[in-house]
């Protein structure tokens, strides 16, 4: 079987490039920080849609260093309500978190 694929579409963009690398160094402080496996890191992410949450805020989450980015995200006022179970964020999704934590940064 032939494929007909182009250079581009073998090829990661530069951008889709520094979004993966953000996403797995995310993943790799989280699983550190929370002392979890990868499977129970990744469950959490899953749930969460956390790489999606990465991807669509790249722009304005490249503009700091990934440390940054994570702790930004982690300290912030949406990441408290979304482990508060009682303010239901949990289970609104992804971009609703996303426009959580752009209000109350």
């Amino acid at each position: 079987m032939e494929m007909n694929v182009t250079r581009e579409e073998l090829y990661m963009s530069e951008r889709n490039i520094d979004i993966s690398d953000m996403q797995c160094w995310v993943f790799r402080m989280a699983q550190k920080r929370w002392g979890k496996s990868p499977v129970e890191c990744a469950a959490i992410f899953e749930k969460n849609d956390v790489l999606g949450f990465i991807s669509r805020c790249y722009d304005m989450l490249h503009l700091s260093s990934y440390e940054k980015a994570f702790y930004q995200f982690v300290k912030s006022p949406a990441y408290e309500d979304l482990f508060d179970y009682s303010t239901g964020l949990w289970r609104e999704g992804p971009e609703y978190l996303r426009e959580r934590f752009l209000e109350r940064r």
